[in-house]
Parts: structure tokens; sequence; C-alpha cells
């Protein structure tokens, strides 16, 4: 099973080569950004169809991932996990909502556990 759940690329910001640079590039902090990094490559179980995505929360409590699409450079991008689904129509809608005035995004596929402790989580926020 999967859940899905919406980010926006931020268009300021080109792909970058690692997850960590992408992170660091949200303002996420260097040493957390890796730590995200170890935590995803530590705890990975790649499944056909799910993304490859790092999750970190900022102070405050947003969310901003770093999402690899195509075997490509990683992009940094804002994650929207509160509008997560099991259905990836409601994740498109949710999408749609947030991808107004030529915000360019997409729907990440993460396993079911993925924010509970299951399956290499990242449901602890980075500060």
């Amino acid at each position: 099973m999967s859940l899905y759940f919406p980010v926006i690329f931020l268009s300021r910001h080109p792909e970058h080569a690692s997850p960590v640079d992408a992170l660091a590039a949200l303002d996420v902090p260097a040493a957390e950004a890796l730590e995200c990094a170890l935590a995803y490559w530590h705890g990975r179980s790649a499944e056909e169809g799910q993304d490859e995505i790092i999750l970190a929360w900022l102070d405050g409590g947003r969310a901003v991932a770093a999402l690899r699409l195509g075997g490509q450079g990683w992009i940094p991008c804002n994650a929207y996990p509160e509008s997560a689904s099991s259905r990836r129509i409601e994740a498109e809608r949710a999408l749609a909502k947030i991808a107004r005035r030529g915000k360019k995004g997409c729907v990440a596929c993460v396993p079911a556990g993925f924010f509970d402790g299951e399956s290499g989580s990242q449901g602890d926020p980075v500060s």
C-alpha cells in the first residue's frame, strides 16, 4: 500500500547533485540535511512506483522535501504531507488547489508507513 501527497517545486532552485544540497537550499541546516539523507539511505527499501524523497520539517512546522525525479538530480520542494491520501486522485485534487498561479509540482508516492515509523520513516521533525 502507498500514500500520495503533493509537492511544489521551488523554481528559484535548480536540480542538485545530492539530497543534502537540495535540503540545504531550503534552509535546512547542513548537519540536519546530512542526518536526513543518512536516515533515508539506511532505511531505504525501494518499491516499484514509489518516489525517492527525503522530508524535513523546518522550525515552525513547514515541511520541505528533496525529490529525485527519473533518476536525475534532486529537486527542492515544499511538501504537503498533511494532504496525504491512500488514493492518488485525492492527492492530485490537493495539488490542483495548491499549484495555482504558475506553480509546478507533482504527487509523490511513498510507502504507507512512511510517516509513522515503518519503511525507513521520516516522521520525526527536524528543527
